[in-house]
C-alpha cells in the first residue's frame, strides 16, 4: 500500500463507488450503512495504491554479474 500512487481513473472509480455506497443505504432507508463511504473516500482522496511491488524493483542493489 503506498500512498499519493494511484492514478487519475482510480481515483475517479473510488469516486463513483463513493457516490453508490453513499447513495444506496438512503434509498433503502439504511442510513447507517453510509459510514462504509469512509475508507473509500479516504483512499480516494489519498490516492491509495494497493498494487504490490514487483520483485525486480524492491531490491535496491542488483548482482547482475552473478
Amino acid at each position: 500500500m503506498k500512498l499519493f500512487d494511484a492514478n487519475f481513473d482510480t481515483i475517479l472509480w473510488r469516486f463513483y463507488l463513493l457516490m453508490i455506497v453513499v447513495i444506496v443505504p438512503f434509498v433503502f432507508g439504511i442510513p447507517f450503512l453510509a459510514i462504509f463511504a469512509l475508507p473509500v473516500f479516504l483512499s480516494a482522496l489519498l490516492g491509495v495504491s494497493f498494487k504490490k511491488k514487483s520483485k525486480e524493483n524492491s531490491h535496491r542493489f542488483t548482482f547482475d554479474w552473478l
